[in-house]
């Protein structure tokens, strides 16, 4: 009993379960809004930063071999592109990148593919830098997709 204690003393004192947490809902709210300002300026940079936003479904996956040099590569058929040029679809490189964290900025540049989802991804110098559910999945995020993606138009057209 008396571990199970420390146990908890020391997961309640650590950043991470403090980041995790279940706040007051004000406390939240400031937390979110603070979070979502970040978001915003992360997609605003990785879309300057990026040759390359498309929207698109995946249609094949080859993942990269786990802690390998050689990248795996992504199909995926383009319904929209934010910015750069079209293209029916875009085969692309990419490797594994996540960052697990409950505050949603230190896993911005995650990277990651599954089966038939739907994507909004940033390609810079032909590889994959980031990519995001566009989907039910991406919901979720306190950027939802539909932000992020008018977020991107108004840097491409500038």
């Amino acid at each position: 009993m008396l571990a199970a204690v420390c146990v908890l003393c020391l997961l309640t004192a650590s950043p991470l379960a403090e980041a995790c947490g279940t706040r007051l809902p004000e406390i939240q709210q400031r937390i979110d809004a603070e979070e979502l300002a970040k978001l915003k300026t992360l997609t605003i940079e990785a879309a300057a930063e990026a040759d390359l936003v498309i929207v698109g479904t995946v249609t094949s996956l080859v993942r990269p071999v786990l802690g390998g040099t050689q990248p795996g590569t992504v199909t995926l058929a383009v319904s929209e592109t934010l910015k750069g040029t079209h293209a029916p679809t875009r085969t692309l490189p990419w490797q594994e990148a996540t960052t697990l964290s409950c505050v949603e900025s230190n896993s911005f540049r995650n990277v990651g593919f599954r089966d038939g989802g739907h994507f909004i991804v940033y390609v810079r110098e032909g590889r994959v830098m980031r990519s995001k559910a566009a989907d039910a999945l991406g919901e979720s995020s306190l950027l939802k997709p539909s932000q992020e993606r008018a977020l991107v138009l108004s840097q491409a057209g500038e």
